[in-house]
């Protein structure tokens, strides 16, 4: 997939009824191209999509609109590109909020988690369904809980209380980003 087929995708998204599964498939595919490097950081992400012609508003509504008909595969490649677009990827946290809220996968369910904390306060709709996800029995997902949390609203209620549980965690992993996310609260 080229970025020369992305444009197209973009553009007819934002005229289209919703979107079938195949034809998001098709821009997630289309953006993996575009931000293929595993270690881009919001950025660079920011930096690529806007040197290549696109609009990252275009490219955050297009994965909204594609995510909640996405497979589970597909949906993590486009919530992973929206946590890499970071705070500009705002307009899509309901769809990430959706997805982490009515998902039975793991993976789509962190993903989200992981995609909403680094939107950052704009997600801060999502936090009572990301301290939820606390409770879920795989570390990988506790140690997302507390670094989204920590990005999101460290000192809101809920968050505070979630991250007062996490830090007594079995798991190190999870203390330390616990530790990472409360970190603001102690500098008070």
């Amino acid at each position: 997939m080229t970025l020369a087929r992305l444009a197209p995708l973009l553009l007819g998204l934002a005229f289209s009824a919703p979107c079938s599964a195949a034809g998001g498939r098709e821009l997630v595919a289309a953006l993996r191209g575009v931000l293929q490097e595993d270690h881009v950081d919001v950025r660079d992400a920011v930096w690529i999509i806007e040197t290549s012609g696109l609009k990252v508003d275009d490219v955050v509504g297009g994965l909204a609109r594609v995510l909640p008909g996405l497979p589970a595969a597909s949906a993590v490649e486009a919530e992973y590109m929206l946590g890499r677009i970071g705070p500009r990827a705002a307009p899509a946290a309901p769809a990430l909020l959706e997805r982490l809220v009515a998902s039975r996968d793991l993976d789509v369910r962190y993903e989200a988690v992981r995609a909403l904390g680094r939107v950052g306060t704009a997600a801060t709709p999502a936090v009572p369904a990301i301290a939820a996800a606390a409770g879920e029995a795989d570390s990988d997902m506790r140690t997302a809980v507390a670094e989204a949390l920590g990005r999101i609203d460290p000192a809101g209620a809920l968050s505070a209380a979630t991250l007062g549980r996490l830090c007594g965690d079995a798991e190190e992993a999870v203390r330390a980003a616990c530790a990472r996310a409360s970190r603001p609260l102690r500098d008070r």
